[in-house]
């Protein structure tokens, strides 16, 4: 990470900041770095902006306090990767047997509506 390679916790948020692409989240860290400028703390800026949950911005706190904020924003990062792949997959299997099950109705209603009229007109009489 960059905190790992020495780059000071502002220039790194800067940067955070300047690659972001939702405009929501990339005003609200603007605002983390200028606390920050400030002297603030980064785990109070973070509570402050009201975007990031409650435990990440605990855990940032606890490294903060202990001089090991690189090594919690790893583990963080890790832990929010593993929860959106989860969350993916669970998504994922959720949406196969709903798309099969629509498209079963479909095909259905396209043979209905195929032998409903052969089905009328051999119920006519000649």
């Amino acid at each position: 990470t960059v905190l790992g390679a020495g780059m000071p916790l502002l220039e790194a948020v800067r940067i955070s900041t300047g690659v972001l692409k939702n405009t929501f989240i990339k005003e609200r860290l603007d605002r983390v770095g200028k606390e920050l400028e400030r002297g603030g703390g980064f785990a109070e800026a973070l509570a402050a902006s009201g975007v990031f949950p409650s435990l990440a911005v605990r855990m940032i706190s606890a490294g903060e306090n202990s001089g090991s904020l690189g090594q919690v924003l790893n583990d963080l990062a890790e832990f929010y990767e593993e929860d959106v792949n989860t969350r993916l997959a669970v998504l994922t299997s959720a949406i196969e047997p709903t798309l099969m099950i629509v498209m079963g109705a479909l095909i259905g209603l396209v043979v209905l509506a195929m032998y409903l009229p052969i089905f009328q007109l051999a119920s006519v009489a000649i």
